[in-house]
């Protein structure tokens, strides 16, 4: 058997009908393991703890992996763990590729010229409306108006 160097930590919750302990291993010899022991309330808690390569029986023991930690899980922006499994999730403006994986800047412009009257300029995540020269965006930031307008609009 195996022995390993492992750094421990310890979460609990408890309702009335189980008792859950997570236990996450980092170990000398392995990269970061995780694993959920979910025991019965009448079930001793002293249960050992150990490293992966050890061959020891637990109560109930899942694999539990968080795939985020390593590299963002290879998502551009964010990384959403679950049980189980993971998923990438792209910041507002942007949307998920098809490779499930990167994100790509939504052109907002593309669309109803990105709700402008005049001009729609895009940006990473975003957008922005501009006018010509003697006009300005209103307060809704979307239509272009004169000076007089602008004044009679704030009243």
């Amino acid at each position: 058997m195996k022995h390993s160097i492992c750094l421990i930590y310890i979460e609990r919750a408890n309702n009335q009908l189980t008792f859950q302990l997570t236990v996450r291993l980092t170990c000398v010899t392995t990269a970061v393991h995780a694993y959920r022991l979910i025991m019965e309330p009448k079930i001793s808690a002293n249960v050992p703890l150990v490293s992966p390569e050890l061959n020891v029986n637990m109560v109930h023991l899942d694999p539990y992996v968080n795939e985020c930690v390593v590299d963002n899980g290879g998502c551009h922006h964010d990384c959403v763990n679950t049980i189980g499994t993971f998923y990438c999730r792209c910041w507002s403006g942007f949307e998920l590729e098809a490779n499930g994986k990167n994100c790509k800047d939504i052109d907002e412009c593309a669309t109803s010229n990105g709700g402008c009257s005049h001009r729609c300029v895009n940006s990473p995540g975003g957008h922005r409306c501009e006018c010509p020269p003697g006009m300005q965006v209103n307060s809704g930031g979307r239509i272009c108006v004169g000076k007089f307008q602008k004044f009679i609009e704030g009243i």
